[in-house]
């Protein structure tokens, strides 16, 4: 029992070293003929690396410079709420503190063009 195991051990071990080979030998293989592809191109494996290299630092650059759009996006569209709730605040104390009336603007678009005139409007009361 025990040489049948001694035996399997021994099979693998050399299968494994034969794996091992062929990566190793697949792995050269490609670089040979790759470096004589490229040769035959005018391109050197290096030159092809340095490329690479600066896709790569291209790349952070361009990561980087979309984050900070996208930061002052966000800044800006924060801004542009505030301010248009501070108007409609505004224009709701506008209405609360004067006799004036102010048409809305959704209304007022939902007439006929050549009626759209935005007007504002006199509220007035009479006293006896």
């Amino acid at each position: 029992m025990e040489t049948t195991i001694e035996k399997l051990e021994a099979i693998f071990l050399k299968s494994k070293a034969d794996l091992e080979y062929m990566d190793k030998r697949l792995r050269l293989d490609f670089m040979t003929s790759a470096e004589n592809t490229l040769h035959a191109e005018g391109e050197s494996l290096a030159g092809i690396l340095e490329k690479l290299s600066a896709i790569k630092s291209k790349h952070q650059l361009l990561c980087s410079e979309l984050l900070t759009v996208g930061s002052a996006q966000k800044d800006t569209i924060d801004s542009i709420s505030v301010n248009l709730a501070n108007t409609m605040d505004l224009i709701q104390q506008f209405h609360h503190t004067t006799d004036v009336e102010v048409e809305s603007l959704a209304a007022s678009l939902h007439k006929p063009p050549h009626l759209q005139d935005f007007s504002v409007t006199e509220a007035r009361t009479y006293q006896d």
